[in-house]
């Protein structure tokens, strides 16, 4: 699902979605585009959830701000910030690993968390480094660094205050041994 105010981004959008096809000109098209429309059943399924939306926000706000506060004064821990301008809505809330520092990867801070029942995941791969997108030469380096550095601990609908307060516990015991 996509929402915006944009009339000209809407209309580009309703192109790709519906395989690229002209309106004027059936079974004519225009761009390479895709079957991106929604079943009834999530379409519904996705409204419901947007009348919810402002009470999943304030869930997951409340989830960082634990965050923002247990893991911010770790050494070897930056925790993510977030432009004045902008909300942040907190689909994941990915820290950088500075084993320099912590004298352990982040990978190897994953599999710590991962034995004691914490689910996090790896920040994911530059674009400009996938075969998918051309595996370009170029060179971004502060997006590899923080594919490498990058580590999202548990975010979600679901996560209590409890659970994230047992995430920062496991967390800050495995930076200081």
């Amino acid at each position: 699902m996509v929402l915006t105010e944009d009339a000209e981004l809407m209309e580009r959008m309703l192109l790709y979605r519906d395989h690229g096809m002209s309106k004027q000109r059936r079974y004519w098209h225009v761009v390479p585009g895709y079957n991106y429309r929604m079943t009834n059943l999530q379409a519904a399924l996705g409204l419901a959830q947007m009348e919810r939306i402002e009470q999943f926000l304030a869930q997951r706000e409340s989830v960082v701000a634990m965050y923002d506060e247990r893991l911010g004064d770790l050494k070897g821990i930056r925790t993510p910030s977030t432009a004045t301008w902008a909300r942040n809505i907190y689909w994941l809330y990915s820290i950088q690993v500075d084993h320099e520092i912590i004298g352990i990867t982040r990978d190897e801070l994953a599999g710590r968390l991962q034995e004691h029942g914490v689910d996090t995941r790896p920040v994911f791969p530059p674009l400009h480094d996938q075969p998918a997108y051309g595996g370009s030469d170029l060179d971004f380096p502060v997006s590899r660094e923080f594919s490498e550095r990058g580590l999202s601990l548990p975010t979600g609908n679901t996560l209590t205050i409890d659970d994230t307060e047992r995430v920062c516990n496991i967390l800050r015991d495995i930076v200081k041994t």
